[in-house]
């Protein structure tokens, strides 16, 4: 495959275009076969190809518009190299499976048992498969963390201790998933997503093990620790396989698919674990889990498989954080997390104080609300791949920050209802773009750094879900409820504006990447 990519270039300048796309960094972090550059300063046959650098006045002028124009040049360049990368390595992923399927095909000496065999072969490590996987073990986790909630706060106050030492049982999930991404990140860039993905398999099963076998508060925070470094570790291989898998055109309905898979462990989670903790007492929410576990398991043991091995580089960590997209895409995430936690604790006590709502009502709203959020999440996903990430996450805080104070007008429980639904839409729009956004940014330095920038969503993620509760609840203590909500909108509207301005980059090509090994 050869990708021939002309450039025009200012009269009697071609070679010196040419020259400077390659300095002071490479044009590609690694020499890609087949692909060509050239430059002309002719009139181009096909417009899909043609870069134009505009005229200018003086020689002082000439000079500045010439190399400025060169550097979103040298950008535009490098992201179709690594576009290119992910076609040429999903191609040879298809030839190996063809060949695979050609080795056990009936009647040859390598064939399988059985026809089963061959169709696993066959799935091992495509796409559909690893997106499949992904999302089972997104709803395993979540299954796991929305089970304790109906069943710890009890639990560990008969063993005598505080609220609260019931609340930082609680928070050591978040704390311990906070610690543990960064170096987690780091492993799965250099390591591959198969390996994390069964050691978060391993910490998951320990875990529940801890949480079946628990009788004291020092058991119920270990447990709740390995809980967040599993959780962790499939958040952060997970998110970073599905990028590689995907191409940045098909990236946002496949993270919105994987999103699905929280949407629906979160929503079973509580009712399944009061109901199971009823029926068979403490234990038995944790075994359920644990055969859950067991088919998890199997899935990532047999379908898995680490995409192709391509040349590539590792961006380094100061240069994600220094990116502007990143930091904005980060941002939307902190802020959209830090306003759904406010709701969490708060909104539930107005509802019963205000509409007088039962504790069974109000968590069938939050029910509703989150099934809203699932299915809008992979609807939003595909829709970023056709209109672009930032202008539906800015459209997302808009929404949430104007359907905010709706959650304290109404004095029905219906039109409450409505306008949690409302909010839970606004979250999902504002959120699910942010996760191929940050992928899209990482393939501008080649696409090495995935597990290292999911790593950094789980981070900004936990952040917002520990801030959102303790400063909303605060102020709203101050000063009332529709206060609080009115502050958190006014700055998510603040928000706005710098997502859409402040993301057009101008700055020059990405920091130098590390090379690979």
């Amino acid at each position: 495959m050869a990708v021939c990519v002309t450039v025009r270039a200012p009269a009697g300048r071609a070679a010196e275009v040419v020259a400077v796309l390659h300095q002071p960094a490479p044009l590609l972090t690694r020499a890609q076969p087949g692909f060509v550059l050239r430059a002309t300063d002719q009139d181009l046959d096909d417009p899909s190809q043609l870069f134009v650098l505009v005229g200018w006045r003086s020689a002082d002028e000439q000079e500045a518009a010439f190399h400025g124009a060169l550097t979103p040049l040298r950008d535009r360049l490098r992201a179709l190299g690594a576009e290119i990368e992910h076609f040429r390595g999903r191609a040879r992923a298809e030839v190996e499976r063809d060949a695979r399927r050609q080795r056990h095909a009936p009647g040859t000496a390598c064939s399988p048992r059985g026809p089963n065999v061959t169709r696993l072969h066959h799935w091992r490590g495509s796409a559909t498969a690893g997106l499949a996987v992904v999302t089972l073990a997104i709803f395993t986790d979540m299954l796991l963390y929305g089970l304790a909630v109906p069943i710890l706060p009890g639990y560990a106050a008969g063993m005598g201790v505080s609220d609260w030492a019931i609340g930082l049982l609680f928070g050591s999930y978040a704390f311990a998933l906070v610690l543990a991404t960064p170096v987690l990140g780091w492993l799965c860039d250099r390591t591959g997503r198969r390996a994390l993905m069964v050691a978060g398999l391993f910490g998951l099963a320990v875990a529940t093990l801890l949480f079946a076998v628990a009788t004291s508060y020092l058991g119920l925070l270990a447990a709740r620790l390995v809980q967040g470094v599993a959780a962790g570790a499939t958040w952060t291989a997970g998110l970073a396989l599905v990028a590689d898998l995907y191409p940045s055109k098909e990236r946002g309905r496949a993270m919105g698919i994987a999103l699905s898979g929280m949407t629906g462990g979160f929503l079973l989670g509580p009712p399944l674990g009061g109901l199971l903790y009823e029926w068979g007492g403490y234990s038995a929410p944790f075994v359920i889990v644990a055969g859950l576990a067991v088919v998890d398991g199997l899935a990532r043991l047999l379908l898995l498989a680490d995409p192709p091995a391509r040349e590539q580089a590792h961006p380094p960590l100061l240069g994600l954080l220094r990116d502007r997209r990143i930091l904005l895409a980060s941002g939307t995430v902190a802020l959209g997390a830090a306003t759904w936690g406010l709701l969490e604790p708060v909104l539930p006590l107005y509802l019963e104080r205000q509409l007088g709502m039962t504790p069974a009502a109000i968590g069938l709203l939050f029910g509703g609300a989150t099934i809203a959020y699932g299915v809008a999440a992979p609807a939003v996903g595909t829709a970023s791949d056709r209109w672009g990430r930032r202008p539906l996450m800015a459209a997302g805080l808009a929404l949430l920050a104007l359907a905010l104070p709706l959650l304290v007008l109404p004095q029905q429980a219906l039109l409450a209802s409505g306008a949690l639904v409302l909010v839970a839409v606004a979250y999902g729009v504002s959120q699910t773009p942010a996760l191929p956004e940050l992928g899209d940014a990482v393939d501008r330095y080649g696409g090495g750094g995935y597990a290292t920038v999911y790593a950094l969503f789980n981070e900004t993620y936990s952040i917002g879900m520990m801030a959102g509760p303790a400063v909303g609840a605060a102020v709203a203590s101050a000063f009332g409820l529709a206060t609080a909500f009115a502050l958190v909108g006014a700055v998510l509207l603040a928000y706005v504006p710098l997502l859409l301005l402040g993301s057009r980059q101008a700055a020059g090509a990405p920091p130098a990447a590390e090379p690979d090994g």
